[in-house]
């Protein structure tokens, strides 16, 4: 498929007045399907054939066993979950600014084959070399009508707890309580870029106090210079932009 193809024949499919759509690929594929069914009566459903398979890990799809998958689907029931939205774009699982948007806008622009071929380790390899070179940058926030300015490696809303395929990242996140949670990474340079992600990949991050952690149902961010976004693991843009919650915007199939 192309670019866009997703979103072309799920809204194909909501026109048609199908009862679902099941997407054979990973989240960046689910990304486009659900800017067709978002606040629509057609369900989500999921073959996971990705690099990360995160929605599918977030709710026990089975992975690398497509007959399972599609028993899963096949018995499966059909749950209204939210939404997260990025200016005028949805995302299911996560919206990102900073390093990991960079990070992916790397592997999109100048790497298009390496995710393809290597998978997660693509993530990996670029990750560690951006990292010594990344700075963070100084961000506005504007939280729940609070302001506040940090200086940031990089900032996540989550819609669901699971973050980059086998990172738990928002433990206390739901996909129905109408709010996303989201944190913030601190600092300057490559010590604090890989300070977070250990800490991550331990789980201790939700003790640091370079990170600090809200939940919300809306979030401005801006800053003297345009950081990358991305949605679900797909370039979505730059800052400025809006970020918000949209509640019990889609149907989707689980196990």
């Amino acid at each position: 498929l192309d670019r866009g193809d997703a979103t072309t024949y799920a809204r194909q499919a909501v026109v048609a007045g199908h009862d679902a759509v099941v997407v054979v690929g990973g989240d960046g594929s689910i990304n486009e399907a659900v800017q067709a069914l978002a606040h629509g009566g057609t369900a989500l459903g999921v073959l996971p054939r990705g690099t990360g398979n995160v929605w599918a890990r977030e709710v026990g799809i089975p992975l690398h066993n497509l007959p399972a998958a599609a028993q899963a689907m096949v018995n499966g029931q059909v749950h209204t979950v939210d939404l997260g939205m990025a200016g005028d774009r949805y995302f299911l699982m996560w919206a990102g600014i900073g390093f990991d948007a960079s990070l992916v806008k790397d592997l999109e622009e100048t790497q298009p084959g390496l995710k393809r071929q290597w998978g997660m380790a693509a993530f990996l390899v670029r990750g560690a070399a951006l990292a010594l070179s990344f700075m963070g940058s100084r961000l506005d926030y504007r939280i729940n009508g609070r302001r506040l300015r940090r200086r940031t490696i990089m900032a996540v809303l989550a819609n669901g707890r699971r973050y980059a395929a086998y990172l738990d990242l928002a433990p206390n996140a739901r996909l129905d309580d109408g709010i996303l949670d989201f944190y913030i990474f601190m600092g300057r340079g490559s010590v604090y870029t890989l300070r977070h992600f250990a800490g991550l990949a331990s789980g201790q991050h939700v003790h640091d106090p370079e990170v600090e952690y809200y939940q919300v149902e809306r979030v401005g961010v801006r800053g003297r210079a345009s950081l990358p976004v991305h949605t679900d693991g797909e370039p979505a843009g730059q800052t400025p932009m809006e970020f918000r919650v949209a509640p019990a915007a889609l149907h989707v199939i689980v196990p």
